[in-house]
């Protein structure tokens, strides 16, 4: 099964979910709305963390290679310094936890043709 953007994300959430990464502050996770495949390991995952428009801080996760693919979202309504460094850790474990899978699993982030 070829590897997208939402099951990967899917599988990241997991793996902090199993860890106890998951902070208790998150009001949601969501996977990126466009489903795209992955056809190279050749990516970082990078990550923005931000405060909402209207309310709380978001963290979107990204694989950026050739070219941008939107993993997914996560938010809270927390608006304080410290839920600001909490969402900073999600942002940063999910990056780790992203390219170590990435990494493990490299072969099947190839592109087969």
């Amino acid at each position: 099964m070829a590897w997208t953007n939402k099951r990967l994300f899917g599988q990241i959430v997991e793996t902090l979910k199993e860890s106890g990464s998951l902070p208790d502050i998150l009001d949601y996770h969501q996977e990126s709305y466009d489903e795209r495949k992955i056809t190279t390991y050749e990516v970082d995952c990078v990550g923005r963390l931000s405060r909402g428009g209207s309310e709380g801080i978001y963290v979107d996760v990204y694989l950026e290679g050739e070219e941008t693919i939107k993993l997914g979202t996560f938010k809270t309504l927390g608006d304080d310094r410290e839920a600001w460094t909490i969402m900073g850790r999600l942002m940063s474990d999910f990056q780790w936890e992203c390219e170590r899978f990435i990494n493990k699993h490299i072969n099947e982030f190839e592109e087969v043709e």
